[in-house]
């Protein structure tokens, strides 16, 4: 059986800090970027490039209208990192408004293959811009530690942009409150910092709203919201596959988002 995982695959930025604390800058970022081509590549097709809202198509939840990724040439690319004051030095590296050369590292978990190789084909992809990154492949822990402390978002963080990912239940349970609210106590899966006073409006109203027309529409709103100050990027969404032998067991319900493994494989 095969279908939607939503599980999500990131490239987190921490919104704190010089060069990501400009939402022009992050969109330059965002327009580079290919995620399409990251899932051909990564993935070998079998997965969903990421939306700029977070929310995943196959969600119920899922805004049709929040924007995407404004892709940009490099050309476009360049002409917008000089309005923002994000200068080239004869190294054709971008510089900040002091006039040094931007030094952003980009962390990523040294167990993952997949994140290891989208590091480095997003590297590729924002070079020609002048945007240098160093790639540090870290041991998982260091990597949890420098964006999510002690998995305290209260504690701060320690990176400028990294691969990252939340498990299904985030998707599922459609905690953009979590993701996005600026109050560490709710935002507790705001490991970039993100800080927005109507998405913290929206998604406290989501924490308490049951009516489902109502969340759908603070959902979508968040969901706006988000594509337009991307905090961070989804980059993709993978398949999930399962083999069974029917045999032994054929009752399996493939639950869209989080696979064979639920309650309704069990019931009659």
């Amino acid at each position: 059986m095969r279908g939607p995982s939503y599980t999500s695959t990131l490239l987190q930025f921490n919104t704190t800090t010089t060069p990501f604390n400009n939402v022009g800058f992050r969109r330059v970022v965002a327009g580079l970027v290919n995620n399409k081509a990251l899932v051909e590549t990564i993935l070998l097709g079998n997965g969903t490039p990421g939306t700029a809202g977070f929310v995943h198509p196959d969600s119920p939840f899922f805004s049709k209208a929040a924007p995407t990724y404004p892709k940009m040439t490099v050309a476009q690319a360049n002409r917008t990192l000089e309005t923002l004051g994000f200068k080239l030095n004869r190294a054709g590296v971008r510089t900040g408004r002091d006039g040094k050369p931007l030094n952003l590292t980009f962390l990523v978990a040294s167990n993952n293959p997949q994140r290891i190789r989208a590091a480095e084909i997003i590297a590729s992809q924002l070079r020609p811009a002048g945007i240098q990154l160093t790639i540090k492949s870290l041991d998982p822990t260091t990597v949890q530690q420098s964006l999510w402390p002690d998995f305290d978002v209260a504690k701060g963080r320690n990176f400028d942009m990294a691969m990252w990912g939340w498990s299904a239940p985030v998707q599922s349970q459609l905690n953009l409150a979590g993701l996005f609210h600026s109050n560490p106590v709710i935002g507790t899966l705001n490991v970039g910092g993100y800080r927005n006073k109507t998405v913290d409006t929206l998604t406290t109203r989501m924490l308490t709203t049951v009516d489902a027309g109502a969340r759908e529409t603070l959902a979508a709103r968040v969901q706006e919201i988000v594509a337009k100050d991307l905090p961070f990027l989804t980059l993709w969404y993978p398949d999930t596959v399962y083999a069974f032998d029917a045999n032994a067991y054929d009752g399996w319900k493939f639950q869209k988002g989080q696979g064979i493994i639920n309650k309704r494989s069990f019931l009659k």
